[in-house]
């Protein structure tokens, strides 16, 4: 009995040593996502993507070149002229986030199968067709697919200026330049999400999520 419990003494000091010599071993670092949330500023949301830590309490993940946090310039800005607003600003710009978030979390975090595109969808009476922006998983696939997930409903003005709309949502300028004009032709821009949000994440420069 004596051996066995020099043994598990012996057993123990040697486990510990590692520790005080170097110091407590680190935890593993949690593991980073991307996520859409809003950010309110008196009665304006706007729509960012932010990387961050995907524990119990997410924590937005700081950049260790500037340490600032690797939060996007807004996406969208609510309440927005070319939406319909069939809700308030604040709910819209949620209702937006969860459906991004979702089709996040159904692509496992792989943002480089996600593209922002515009189409035509079936109202919900099934009375006509409405313009919207839309995310869908590849730039076959239009918004009517089974796997896309529908972000906004333009107003009847702007569905002819749908693509340039998603183009300036992909460099965030929405609400910043200028409408777009009608050009007199119909074409279809698919943005993958991987490009829009590569360069201010960071998704390059420090792990991925």
């Amino acid at each position: 009995m004596k051996i066995n419990g020099l043994s598990g003494a012996i057993a123990l000091i040697l486990a510990l040593l590692p520790r005080a010599i170097h110091g407590q071993s680190p935890t593993p670092s949690a593991p980073l996502s991307v996520q859409l949330t809003c950010l309110k500023q008196d009665k304006i949301f706007t729509l960012v993507a932010q990387v961050v830590s995907n524990t119990d309490k997410p924590q937005v993940a700081v950049s260790a070149t500037t340490g600032q946090p690797r939060r996007s310039p807004p996406l969208i800005t609510f309440p927005n002229n070319y939406f319909q607003e069939d809700l308030p600003p604040d709910d819209h710009c949620q209702q937006v986030a969860e459906a991004l978030n979702g089709q996040i979390a159904l692509s496992k975090g792989v943002l480089t199968s996600l593209y922002l595109t515009s189409g035509f969808v079936q109202n919900p009476d099934r009375q006509g067709l409405r313009k919207v922006i839309c995310l869908v998983g590849s730039p076959t696939q239009s918004c009517i697919a089974t796997n896309a997930s529908v972000i906004t409903t333009l107003k009847p003005e702007y569905s002819r200026v749908a693509p340039a709309l998603v183009e300036q949502i992909a460099t965030f300028q929405l609400g910043v330049a200028a409408p777009p004009q009608f050009t007199g032709k119909f074409n279809f821009t698919y943005i993958s999400l991987a490009d829009i949000l590569r360069s201010p994440l960071e998704l390059d420069r420090f792990a991925r999520p």
